[in-house]
């Protein structure tokens, strides 16, 4: 399960997810927890490219809407965007992964204003996203 911790009392833990629905945990039942709003949480952004592209001039693209998430994003980015690379090879094209830090409860919102910096960049400089053909 998953959401936000809206009460803990030492027999049970109270969560409440995205679409509002309330999840009731006895502590005894838990084993193991993984929190994912502590301190910092990582947007990542996947996107996928044909082979054709030149992978030199698309990570200079994607650096560009780096330095605006950075501008634009300011208490939403806390570390300086990252281009980790070419995450997978594929028949469709090549994967790239891009990375940055952020407060825990804004690795959506920033993921989500990156994609589209990107998408208008790779846009502006007529470089195209990987289509699966048939779908």
């Amino acid at each position: 399960m998953e959401g936000v911790v809206e009460h803990m009392t030492l027999r049970v833990t109270i969560l409440r997810n995205f679409e509002g629905h309330v999840h009731l945990i006895p502590n005894g039942s838990v084993s193991s927890l993984t929190v994912t709003t502590r301190d910092w949480g990582r947007a990542v952004v996947d996107i996928t490219i044909p082979h054709d592209v030149e992978i030199g001039n698309l990570f200079r693209v994607l650096e560009t809407t780096g330095t605006r998430l950075l501008e634009e994003q300011k208490g939403s980015v806390l570390d300086k965007p990252q281009i980790l690379g070419i995450e997978k090879l594929s028949e469709v094209g090549a994967v790239v992964r891009l990375a940055v830090k952020t407060p825990p409860t804004e690795k959506a919102v920033v993921s989500r204003e990156w994609r589209r910096f990107i998408l208008e960049a790779l846009e502006r400089e007529g470089i195209e996203i990987a289509i699966k053909k048939g779908i």
